[in-house]
């Protein structure tokens, strides 16, 4: 459920509080500023759709010399409207579209399968890994780790560009 800040402002104000000294305090030292608004009454009606989509993981691999594996990986999909965690809080509630978190993590393994399948043959094959689902609890890679395309145990290393 979600409320207009306006709405919230008066709830709180009723209740002798200050929304933005709230925030204030909270921002001091990150701890919660919880208390009872007891004039508030909320009745909700809603309907829930359940809409399922398809996406998918995408995976390449480069052989190598031996069978060891070197994993790349990084999710390419981004949910979001810039809440708590934005780098931009004055811009909480607009589309956050991730590119710092997402595009440019998806593009360094591009980029880095790019460049490596055009020098010679690695000693290790390195699998490119790029993920969907993860803002909803790691999806993709928790998909990928019960269905792996190569055994998990012949992997040496795994790196996560963040």
């Amino acid at each position: 459920m979600q409320i207009k800040a306006e709405v919230a402002e008066r709830w709180i104000s009723g209740a002798g509080k200050n929304l933005d000294d709230i925030a204030a305090d909270i921002d001091k030292d990150l701890k919660p500023r919880s208390f009872a608004l007891p004039a508030v009454q909320v009745m909700e009606n809603v309907d829930v759709e359940r809409i399922v989509k398809t996406v998918h993981n995408v995976v390449g691999y480069l052989p190598g010399r031996d069978f060891r594996v070197h994993r790349d990986r990084r999710h390419y999909d981004h949910l979001g409207l810039g809440e708590q965690f934005s780098m931009a809080p004055s811009l909480a509630g607009t589309v956050h579209p991730g590119a710092d978190d997402n595009a440019s993590g998806s593009s360094g393994v591009i980029e880095l399968a790019r460049r490596m399948g055009s020098e010679p043959k690695p000693k290790r094959g390195v699998l490119f890994m790029t993920f969907a689902g993860e803002e909803l609890g790691l999806l993709g890679s928790s998909y990928y780790v019960n269905h792996p395309d190569l055994p998990l145990d012949k992997a040496v290393a795994m790196i996560n560009m963040i």
